[in-house]
Order: structure tokens, then sequence, then C-alpha cells
């Protein structure tokens, strides 16, 4: 017997529509490009998103989903509260093993040409090739979980999973399922698709130098209507002082990481404001179980209790951000309410320490910085905060290009880590429990009951039995402490006050229609 899987945000697609129409009448919401206002909105982000735009091949970056939400489209996407929403898919069944989705009739890619089952066929079966030497390959995020796709009408395709799985839809709105034209794809070499691939999104590339540079423009016969600006321009300015400066002298409209102790400053500011969003995201301190002094879990213990985190929040984020009880945020599925969380007890910490036989040898403490917010005064923070109970840190931020390196490697024995937003906590453990992830070949392999509960939960239906599965995989991590959570992580953009315009909850710079406007 066919069942519909229920999530409210994809059944209430009349309430959606109905907001909508009350929107203010100075918001556009699918106007023809004709009578569209001539508009460029330049934004200053901190570092390119990728050595490719093949939306394919590279991913997984915060700066990536930024950027990619502006040009791409997926099967699926993750609303604002969490959810998922139809995107090219309107609807879907599951049947148990097979997965149907109907697609959306009349869209054109930016080229031109219609999308069909057949495009949405060729672009999963391209994700789940693969490519030899990515640094990341997405592939494994799909390859376990599907056996076939295939086109069972102009419109309809049927994915095919080799055990019930529930969480498909949420598959399909991951940062590496774009949907992409297989005419287009075909018919240009590697080095044009990773510069100007062609889409379903919003907005098509037409110039960028892979460095610090990329243009787009409207792509006028979006499925949702043509986009409010006619053009968007991406700029790298890695400097936050230069960022900052660009913004107020009116280079650019939009800049990303505000410094948190000028949004009352731009807030007050003639003409510029600040747009805030309390992310799903959220940061960490991970670390190697594998090297010494931290492959002692007294000594990971006390790394933990050493840090004051309500003082971070209160110190660093104004108070604008959350301190992280759990490995959930709260409202995703697998949040404890009411959790203790993660006392700051640095009298427990020396004990720790003291259990752990610690003789103070080196601790290697080599964050990211120009990357995160706040990135380059939480390093040194938490490094002050370990050497005040006792550890010897040797302390070295390092630029996004060294540190993704030595992340990468396996060369790293304790960073920050911005963790999600995962919707699910499948996607949070699956970060330790896939065979091909690179945290649990280098940095932490679980025991085999966490391998148990993770096979179990990749069939089961039941949510109550899911639940219960989870927490006790996050009781392995309370004891085992391959990473700690820290606060939730708070996303501020410089906004030109006649833009419409709100920081989303899940990183992504959203320019679609009714997401944009103009006063």
């Amino acid at each position: 017997m066919k069942s519909r899987l229920s999530r409210r945000s994809f059944l209430k697609l009349a309430g959606v529509t109905a907001a909508a129409s009350t929107l203010p009448a100075s918001r556009v919401w699918g106007v023809p490009a004709l009578i569209q206002p001539e508009r460029t909105i330049t934004i200053g982000i901190n570092t390119f998103p990728s050595a490719s735009l093949d939306t394919h091949y590279e991913t997984g970056s915060q700066i990536g989903g930024r950027v990619r939400s502006l040009y791409c489209e997926q099967l699926t996407n993750i609303a604002r509260n969490g959810e998922v929403e139809p995107r090219l898919a309107s609807d879907w069944t599951v049947d148990g093993t097979e997965w149907r989705f109907t697609l959306r009739p009349d869209v054109q890619f930016q080229d031109g040409s219609t999308l069909t089952a057949e495009d949405v066929v060729f672009s999963l079966n391209r994700v789940m090739a693969g490519r030899e030497g990515l640094v990341v390959d997405v592939s494994d995020s799909f390859t376990p979980y599907i056996t076939s796709v295939e086109a069972t009408g102009d419109l309809e395709v049927t994915i095919t999973t080799p055990t019930p799985d529930p969480l498909m839809p949420l598959r399909l709105a991951s940062d590496s399922a774009y949907i992409i034209p297989q005419g287009y794809t075909e018919s240009v070499d590697a080095d044009t698709m990773s510069r100007t691939p062609i889409t379903a999104g919003p907005y098509r590339i037409v110039e960028t130098n892979l460095t610090d540079l990329i243009v787009m423009e409207r792509h006028s016969e979006y499925w949702q209507g043509a986009p409010a600006a006619s053009q968007v321009i991406l700029r790298v300015i890695p400097e936050t002082s230069t960022r900052l400066a660009a913004f107020q002298a009116g280079e650019i409209d939009l800049m990303v990481n505000m410094p948190l102790d000028l949004i009352e400053q731009i807030n007050n500011t003639p003409g510029l404001r600040v747009s805030n969003a309390l992310l799903g995201n959220w940061m960490s301190a991970l670390f190697s179980t594998k090297v010494s002094p931290v492959d002692n879990v007294n000594f990971r213990r006390a790394l933990s209790k050493a840090i004051d985190r309500q003082a971070i929040v209160d110190a660093l984020w104004l108070g604008l951000s959350e301190v992280m009880t759990d490995y959930f945020v709260p409202g995703e599925f697998g949040f404890m309410p009411g959790r203790a969380g993660y006392p700051y007890d640095p009298d427990g910490a020396r004990r720790d320490l003291e259990a752990a036989g610690y003789a103070g040898e080196p601790f290697p403490f080599t964050p990211i910085v120009g990357y995160y917010p706040n990135d380059s005064l939480i390093g040194p923070v938490l490094s002050e905060m370990w050497q005040a109970v006792g550890v010897n840190v040797t302390f070295e931020q390092l630029d996004p290009a060294t540190y993704g390196a030595q992340l990468f490697a396996g060369n790293t024995v304790a960073s920050i880590q911005s963790i999600g937003p995962s919707s699910d906590p499948f996607f949070f453990f699956e970060l330790w429990a896939s065979e091909a992830s690179l945290f649990r070949a280098n940095y932490y392999t679980p025991p085999a009951e966490f391998d148990e509960l993770w096979a179990a939960n990749l069939t089961e239906l039941d949510q109550d039995v899911r639940y219960a599965n989870f927490r006790r995989m996050a009781d392995i991590f309370d004891n085992d402490v391959p990473l700690t959570p820290l606060y939730r992580s708070l996303d501020s953009y410089g906004v030109r006050a006649d833009i419409i315009w709100e920081a989303h909850p899940s990183f992504e710079i959203d320019f679609r229609p009714g997401s944009l406007s103009f006063e």
C-alpha cells in the first residue's frame, strides 16, 4: 500500500501561497522581467567558494552553500523552518523501497531547454559516479542509499533504494544534488562546466576568474518568476576591515560576517543596517583521538570542561547566540529538551588532566582564521581557557587553504569546526559512521555499538525507535568526546537599507522571488 511521507512544509503549500499574498506591495513576487527594475547587487564575501563552480564536484563549505543557492536548484530544499519543501519536484510518494518524484512542468534551464525526467536521472547518476582527484567525493553521500534512478514518465522519476529509506527527500536537498541539463553538460568541456555551469536556479553565471569574482545575471524564465535583481556580483574581499570599508563606502551592497561589535553603529548609520540569523549550524572544538596527548579520553574531557561557553556567548556574541547543550539545535529531530549540556568545571578539568597522567606535553591547537564569523577571537579564547587549567597549548591560527590541507591530510590535533545544519541526526552521525568519512578515518573511530545503532537506523521507520537509537549514539559521544559543542552559529550581514532581504538560517543567500525586493 502506498503512503505519502508527510511533512508540514510541503503539505501546507496553500499556507505558503496565502502568506506570499500578504507580502508588502513593495515586494516583487514573480513579476515579468520586462517590468523588473534593473538593479545590480554586489556582495562582499570572505573567500572564493571552491576551485570549481561545477555543483556536483565541489561542495561542503559554508561559502559554497551561500553562492550555490544563487544559481542552483534541487528537487527539494530545507526551508527556513528546517522542514523539507518542494523545489523542482512538486510532490513525492514512497512505496517500500521506491520513491516517486513528480517534477514541475515547463521548468526552463538557464539555456532555454526544458526540464525532463531524463535530466534528473542524468544529474543524480553524475553525482553518484563521482570523479577521481576530488578532496571530498560527494558520491559517498548517495551511492550507499540509491540502487537506481529511472525516468518512469516525462515528469516522473523513480528512485529505488536498497532498503526502506525515510530520508530520501532530505538527501535530495543536499548541497550536491542540484539538477543540470544533460544536453548542455554533455556538449561542453570540464573547464566550461567549472566556470559557467547551466542550472535551473534564479541566476546564471556569466563570468568568473575562479579567484575573486563571480558575475551572475537574472534567469528571466525562472520557474518561480524572474528574480528582483538583474545582476549579482560577488567580490572576494578576505580582510574584514577592507570588506567593511567597501560596504560603508557604497562599493558593495551586502557584506558577510559583519563584526558584532559594529552592529549598533551600522544600524544607526543612515542607509545601512544589519541582518542576523541564528543558524541551525553550530561550532565545535574538534579533537583527534589518535595522537598523544589528546588520545586519552580524560584529557579530552578536561578540554570540554575547561570551556566557559556562556562567557563566550556573552562576550564574543553579545548574547545573540546560544550555548549548545546537545548535538542538535532546538526544534531539530533528536534534540533533548532540558539536557544539562556541557558544564563549565575548571576544577573538574584539572582532575581529569591528573587522571589522564598529563605531564605538560605540548597540545597543538590549529584553528582556521578568516573563514567563520568571529574565528579570529574564538581560537585565542579557547587557548587561554585551556591554558588556565594547565594545558600546554601550542597555538597557531591557519588560513583557510592551509587549514583545509592539514585537516584533509589527517594532521589536525585540535581545531574548531562548524557542524550542520543536519535536519536529522543521521547526517551528523554520518560524519563518523561512513567508512568513507574523513573524520572516521583520521580522527575518531566509534565503537561497535555505535555502528550497530547506525546500521539499525538506516532502515528504521519508527521515529520513536530512531530517536532512542540516536540518543544512545549521543551518549557514546558524551563518553568519548571526539568533539565538544560550543555555541550556535550566528550569521550577520551588512545590508543597504533599501534592500528588503533577510539572512537565512542555513547560510544560503536566497534572492528568489519573495525573498528579495527593493524599496
